[in-house]
């Protein structure tokens, strides 16, 4: 019988030691749950960033005159268009041409969350690259071209 009561002294000694370790436990998981929330909130802004850039560039590229790209003579990225196309979409962002006009860069900022843009205040930045066709300049180049001899509007598969 004494050693019973000993047992249970020292078991009540302990009373509360779980209620304090849970505690513990549930504030860690809910900040490690809250992090993961926004590391996800990040990651799809930034995809929809990117999305918007590349939209931006693909809309100048096709803006182009086909007939002056395959010649080369008005191969030139408006970085105006870009910057339109993102300004109608609601996205902040901007384009940019390198100096020979044949690179179009389009960077693009969006918040993290559509519905609740105070949650992450630094927003996601995607980019987007358009490259300009080369023309074709000499016999050489039109022998290696697969669309030689064809309407400009042609693709190598056909």
């Amino acid at each position: 019988m004494r050693s019973s009561k000993r047992l249970r002294a020292r078991l009540r000694a302990d009373d509360g030691g779980v209620v304090v370790f849970v505690a513990i436990c549930t504030v860690a998981l809910l900040g490690l749950i809250g992090i993961i929330l926004e590391g996800g909130g990040k990651m799809r802004a930034t995809e929809r960033a990117d999305a918007f850039a590349m939209e931006a560039a693909r809309a100048v590229g096709q803006a182009l005159d086909p007939a002056g790209a395959v010649t080369g003579t008005r191969v030139r990225a408006d970085p105006a268009a870009a910057t339109a196309y993102l300004s109608s979409a609601g996205v902040s962002g901007r384009g940019s041409a390198s100096a020979d006009g044949r690179k179009l860069t389009v960077t693009s900022t969006t918040p993290t969350s559509p519905t609740s843009p105070r949650s992450c205040p630094w927003g996601s930045g995607g980019s987007g690259v358009l490259m300009m066709p080369q023309p074709v300049t000499s016999s050489e180049d039109s022998a290696a071209c697969p669309c030689a001899g064809r309407a400009p509007a042609c693709s190598s598969g056909s």
